[in-house]
């Protein structure tokens, strides 16, 4: 299913449409207008919450689960959704227009659209997540910054590219299989990676709760967390290893810009790094000098996740550039005297640690792990010289892995990107897949009730930590 192997259509035409140069000769350019009416319904406090995300679409927030937000006291204002509706909100539309598998009953800060032509309702779902229409979507901006939002009213009147109902089918055909594919494609990659970082994890456990020397005498830890430790090991408090006490960033949410320093969150953790392509946002120089005040980054630091859904998920810093953290992560900067930065780093993710995180947290609408808690983590280490051997020795025995991760994790990322770029050709009528479709066997067709399951894989495969929308 390459698109190197994909023709074009015979002959395209100009277009009217801003985003796009050209279309193919037969297709129409239908006004948003004359395809979807708004739907200006209040709902039912009985029908079911629903969450508008840019992972799975429109699902009940029993679906999305932990990671949606509680929900508002007054239901009787929410708006109906219907299934096959589709949702934007107007300032926060980064992610495109998403479908609806559910009806129920949503925030009124969005925009209902209502399917009011006949046409395929995944064609409109893929061309509506499609990144040529995500990037359109900026010419309907109104406001500046922070007060930026889509004018529907200029969005209706613009037009989108508009094959015919049989020619839509064909499309979505193709595109189903080409997702079921990817989706093999990528589960595979991740099991891959899962059995590798268990490797990794196993080596690292061993190193660093008994050493390397095999016949070391051991002798009772003294914590419930971990029955015994080499006999000349400390186990204490993780603050008697520390340098300053831990504390967390800001609990204001500040104002985010378009530029300044890198303001970050729980979700710019990834493989116990900060990935500064995954952060909150930017914050003022003067913001970040008042959270300074309280929490200064700097290399060699560990931040701890203290609340949601990764609670306990740590990243070390390996940076020197500037930038501040918002109140879901913690410090730990360790005494250098004691402890090796990275050592703890790899000391906090093993599995004794991290049941004590798990048995101590706090249970309410989402984990919390208070840092006195966090404070008072058993943690057992040995003496300086033996901390440098035991690095050293599992940097040699898991280098191989990590690099094996790390070609797993670029071939997931390319196959992702040549994912993006096949549908926004196929949507756009930059190729011509009505003979592919029509070559499929029969064993790729999609039940109706398989198709919703496809589109949410689709959409979630890249959605680890992610957030509903700001409706």
């Amino acid at each position: 299913m390459s698109s190197n192997a994909l023709p074009p259509y015979p002959t395209y035409k100009p277009t009217a449409i801003p985003w796009l140069q050209q279309v193919p000769e037969h297709w129409s350019e239908m006004k948003v207008k004359y395809i979807f009416r708004e739907r200006v319904q209040k709902g039912y406090p009985s029908e079911p919450l629903l969450a508008a995300t840019q992972s799975m679409g429109v699902v009940t927030k029993e679906t999305y689960g932990e990671r949606t937000v509680t929900a508002q006291k007054d239901l009787h204002l929410l708006k109906l959704v219907e299934t096959g509706d589709f949702v934007i909100s107007l300032r926060s539309f980064q992610g495109g227009i998403e479908i609806s598998h559910a009806r129920g009953i949503i925030s009124p800060a969005y925009t209902i659209l209502k399917v009011s032509r006949k046409c395929h309702p995944h064609y409109l779902a893929y061309l509506l997540k499609s990144a040529p229409f995500i990037d359109g979507l900026k010419l309907f901006i109104t406001g500046i910054r922070e007060g930026q939002n889509i004018d529907y009213a200029r969005l209706a009147r613009t037009y989108l590219p508009w094959p015919e109902p049989a020619e839509q089918h064909l499309i979505v055909r193709y595109l189903h299989a080409l997702d079921a594919k990817v989706k093999r494609y990528i589960r595979a990659k991740r099991s891959l990676i899962a059995r590798l970082q268990e490797q990794k994890q196993a080596i690292i456990q061993r190193a660093v709760t008994r050493g390397l020397d095999p016949n070391v005498k051991l002798k009772p830890s003294g914590s419930i967390w971990l029955d015994e430790i080499p006999e000349n090991w400390t186990g204490l408090p993780l603050k008697r290893w520390l340098a300053t006490p831990i504390t967390d960033g800001p609990h204001e949410t500040p104002v985010l810009h378009d530029d300044g320093v890198p303001f970050m969150s729980a979700e710019s953790m990834v493989n116990g790094r900060l990935d500064f392509n995954r952060k909150r946002g930017f914050i003022s120089e003067e913001d970040h000098r008042t959270y300074c005040l309280k929490l200064r980054p700097r290399r060699d630091d560990i931040f701890m996740c203290k609340s949601g859904a990764t609670t306990g998920k740590v990243a070390i810093v390996e940076t020197d550039d500037e930038f501040s953290v918002w109140s879901p992560l913690a410090l730990i900067r360790v005494d250098r005297t004691k402890v090796i930065p990275r050592l703890l780093f790899q000391l906090l993710q093993v599995p004794y640690v991290q049941r004590q995180v798990q048995m101590t947290w706090s249970a309410g609408t989402q984990p919390n792990l208070s840092m006195g808690a966090m404070a008072r983590l058993f943690v057992a280490l040995p003496g300086f010289s033996e901390q440098e051997r035991i690095l050293e020795f599992v940097k040699t025995e898991t280098g191989p892995i990590d690099r094996t991760i790390e070609r797993v994790h670029k071939e997931i990322d390319f196959m992702q990107e040549y994912h993006t770029r096949l549908i926004a050709d196929v949507v756009t009528g930059a190729v011509d897949v009505r003979a592919a479709a029509q070559a499929l066997p029969e064993d790729q067709m999609i039940s109706g009730s398989d198709e919703q399951i496809i589109e949410v894989e689709r959409l979630s495969m890249a959605a680890e930590g992610e957030e509903e929308y700001d409706g």
